[in-house]
């Protein structure tokens, strides 16, 4: 798997203090570039075809490219958050889909300690799609985050991965 740099993006510094959200918000000319479009289409790409492989019936992680996961981990690691945000998102979809492969784990747990708090609120939803339970103490500091959208998310992610029997997401 062929792990890139993610791309130097303009990025605006965090705030979380701002009331409105800021990150989708504050990024809306960055998201009309043929930069950010061709990051969303590529990622949409990737679900597309993770959710037509489950459709059909097949162990859609498998299907997965190596690319693709270099995809997603590289964008992971990107300087820009809305990019982070949602390929952290995508993370736990793929994981859910069939948790065969280890890989992208470690690089979600990272984005717990994400300055913007809709990475750390997405990587602990990820965290939780992933059903693995020794993630509980990478998750259990976000419970006293000072958003309480990551605080929630925590708490139910723990309390799923506490459970004696944790499901598969039915599709």
């Amino acid at each position: 798997m062929d792990i890139k740099q993610a791309p130097e993006r303009p990025s605006t510094p965090p705030n979380d203090s701002q009331k409105d959200d800021g990150l989708w918000k504050r990024d809306e000319a960055w998201k009309a570039t043929p930069e950010c479009k061709a990051f969303d289409a590529e990622l949409t790409g990737i679900l597309t075809n993770l959710e037509a492989r489950q459709a059909q019936g097949q162990n859609a992680y498998s299907y997965l490219t190596s690319n693709e996961v270099a995809f997603v981990i590289t964008y992971m690691q990107s300087s820009h958050p809305y990019e982070r945000a949602k390929a952290v998102a995508a993370a736990g979809g793929i994981w859910s889909s069939d948790p065969a492969k280890p890989e992208l784990l470690p690089y979600v747990a990272r984005l717990l300690s994400d300055p913007v708090w809709q990475v750390r609120m997405w990587a602990a939803n990820s965290l939780m799609l992933m059903r693995d339970k020794s993630v509980i103490p990478d998750l259990e500091p976000l419970l006293n985050d000072d958003r309480p959208e990551v605080a929630r998310t925590a708490k139910e992610a723990i309390s799923k991965l506490q459970q004696k029997e944790t499901a598969p997401k039915d599709h």
